[in-house]
């Protein structure tokens, strides 16, 4: 397997990165990365890229005679009225509501343009949702990759906790009302927070640490999907993710163990201050199994020998 950045910031995209390269290294498989695309391999190439970079993947996959597999990590899906949806919102007519992002139609055209060249995609920890994501290209095979399972020893060391809980965002534009309004109660509710903004993973670790659980909220109120990326990361650092959800949007029914849902602040408030069982061990996979060896069996049909 070979992920190709192109123009994407290795900074930017580390944690799906680092979820393919600990999928790869279980399951045994060789993994690199680079700007462009690898002969003799299946290449991966996350979404976003631009018409540019599109044209330059067709053309090194052809001339290397390579495999091409998108990698999909936001939420799109077909509305009730057939419209095409980014995040719930229409692609169309509609404004982002994050600066410095690009607007969902421009997005659209980026992932349709990529899905044009790749010949499957691939989803990780579950979220976007495969069968969504097969309903845009029923003509391309789409697998759901994962979580690696792994034996979390979620041991608390006392003396190196120095808050409750600890929230990251990748830049201030993530900081949304809600989230800003979420922060707010649980202060008031007398839970200590760590905000940490644009850490890379050893200051995201360290963070981790100096706290008793992770904190997982919904960039909106309306938001279902959880955050497999922060899942991944908690885990790695020995950490529960303690994540937020509207009533009626709680925990899906394939969610790690390592996960606990709350349906409202309070309810996650009241926890902090209970005997809640911080410590943890367990084995983090999903159940049931996911397509990883569907993935696996067309990866070495694809990988050139």
């Amino acid at each position: 397997m070979h992920l190709a950045t192109f123009e994407h910031d290795p900074a930017g995209i580390e944690d799906q990165s680092t979820f393919l390269y600990d999928f790869a290294n279980y399951w045994g498989v060789g993994f690199s990365t680079s700007t462009g695309l690898s002969a003799g391999c299946l290449n991966l190439v996350l979404e976003g890229v631009g018409a540019h970079s599109i044209e330059r993947l067709a053309n090194s996959a052809s001339s290397l005679g390579v495999s091409v597999c998108m990698v999909v990590t936001e939420n799109w899906a077909f509305g009730i009225d057939g419209d095409v949806r980014l995040n719930g919102l229409p692609c169309f007519g509609h404004r982002s509501q994050e600066a410095g992002v690009l607007v969902p139609s421009l997005r659209l055209e980026q992932l349709v343009g990529l899905a044009l060249v790749a010949e499957s995609i691939v989803v990780l920890g579950g979220t976007p949702s495969a069968t969504d994501i097969k309903q845009l290209f029923p003509r391309r095979d789409v697998y759901s990759l994962g979580y690696v399972p792994v034996k979390m020893e979620n041991l608390i060391d006392e003396g190196h906790i120095t808050f409750d809980l600890f929230f990251s965002v990748p830049s201030q534009a993530a900081l949304t009302k809600y989230r800003k309004q979420v922060l707010k109660q649980l202060k008031q509710l007398g839970v200590v927070v760590h905000v940490g903004v644009g850490l890379d993973f050893e200051e995201w670790a360290l963070a981790a640490s100096q706290a008793r659980a992770v904190l997982d909220v919904p960039q909106y109120p309306q938001w279902p999907w959880e955050s497999p990326m922060r899942i991944a990361r908690a885990v790695r650092a020995n950490r529960r993710t303690l994540s937020l959800r509207p009533i009626g949007q709680g925990q899906s029914e394939w969610g790690p163990p390592s996960v606990q849902w709350f349906s409202s602040v309070e309810d996650l408030a009241l926890v902090i201050s209970s005997d809640f069982e911080w410590q943890l061990v367990c084995t983090h996979e999903r159940m049931p199994p996911l397509d990883s060896e569907q993935f696996l069996r067309r990866l070495d049909f694809q990988t050139v020998s």
